[in-house]
């Protein structure tokens, strides 16, 4: 079997935290109160993923007694988009009893594992494969964040989504969100919504460009849909914010869940897009009040990322924590 090498004992900056059992339907049903924990299917995985870059979240599974391609042609196994990839770039080779090695495909800019470059080594869990500058990294999943894996990539060129990163559109607040509110007060549970502001997008854009403000755009945005629910959506707000809505979390529990995902973009390889580019982002946090508009609530959770922005940066704000747009303690 794939042998465990460097593999995390828990979610990684840029890896799929499990994922409550609760969350795996897509079915509509109404919310429930989240619980710490949960059961999580014990079978795991072994999966070749992207872990940065334009091609983020882009898997494919290993499995005994197979063979697989990656590169740039479509028909590879794992088909990347980026120009230093070459059409038929490395092969994945996993025997009957399930290890694996990785071969060079005599590609132009060459293949790496671990930082050391390679024409044929085995590949273990943890191991980070470079396939031109195409970092991947091989990790045993379990079912249900393989499953969770699946459903946000599916949600990547969805239509009536953002193309590209997947978020819904700003018309979601107008139409389904109404209905998600309207069960969370029926079932008498909480309801919470971060508003994710990208930190220094101007200062971003001038040191880099705007093709790369794109691209953290991008990123962030999916790894905010991987850090949370299947069911917890994620729309599209302005130029540099995304809003993440929390059916059944108390504002205590969605500020846990932000200072998660704040870590996790933070801590992002952030190199593979730009050379010295560091992201951070800015977090309010807002749990919605008895007879409160919807408006009024984004509007809280809103003024919660620019008083963490105006902070300092990199911090998640609580909105009940302050009034008005002075920031003022209660």
């Amino acid at each position: 079997m794939i042998r465990s090498g460097t593999s995390p004992t828990g979610p990684s900056p840029d890896g799929v935290r499990p994922v409550p059992q609760d969350a795996q339907s897509n079915n509509p049903s109404p919310p429930l109160e989240r619980s710490p924990g949960g059961a999580a299917r014990r079978r795991s995985v072994p999966t070749l993923r992207v872990i940065a870059g334009p091609d983020l979240l882009r898997f494919v599974t290993l499995s005994p007694n197979r063979q697989l391609r990656i590169g740039r042609e479509p028909s590879t196994d794992l088909p990347l988009s980026d120009p230093t990839v070459s059409k038929q770039h490395a092969r994945v080779v996993v025997d009957a009893k399930g290890d694996a090695t990785v071969f060079d495909l005599q590609s132009t800019n060459g293949t790496a594992v671990n930082n050391r470059r390679i024409r044929r080594a085995p590949l273990r869990a943890g191991d980070h494969l470079e396939v031109g500058d195409v970092s991947l990294r091989l990790d045993l999943l379990t079912q249900d964040e393989l499953n969770h894996l699946a459903r946000v990539s599916e949600h990547l060129e969805a239509p009536g989504r953002e193309p590209h990163t997947g978020l819904l559109l700003r018309t979601y607040v107008d139409a389904d969100l109404t209905t998600l509110a309207d069960q969370c007060v029926r079932a008498s549970v909480s309801f919470s919504c971060l508003a994710v502001s990208i930190d220094r997008v101007d200062e971003v854009r001038d040191l880099h460009g705007s093709g790369t403000i794109h691209e953290v755009k991008v990123s962030t945005a999916r790894q905010l849909m991987l850090g949370v629910r299947d069911d917890d959506p994620c729309m599209r707000w302005d130029d540099a914010t995304v809003l993440v809505f929390l059916p059944g979390s108390s504002e205590t529990s969605a500020a846990e869940v932000a200072e998660r995902l704040r870590r996790q973009i933070a801590g992002h390889d952030w190199a593979r897009t730009a050379p010295h580019l560091l992201v951070t982002v800015s977090i309010g946090v807002a749990a919605r009040r008895a007879g409160e508009s919807l408006s009024t609530w984004v509007e809280r959770a809103s003024e919660g990322a620019r008083v963490a922005a105006a902070s300092g940066r990199n911090r998640v704000e609580r909105a009940g924590m302050h009034r008005g747009r002075g920031g003022r303690r209660r």
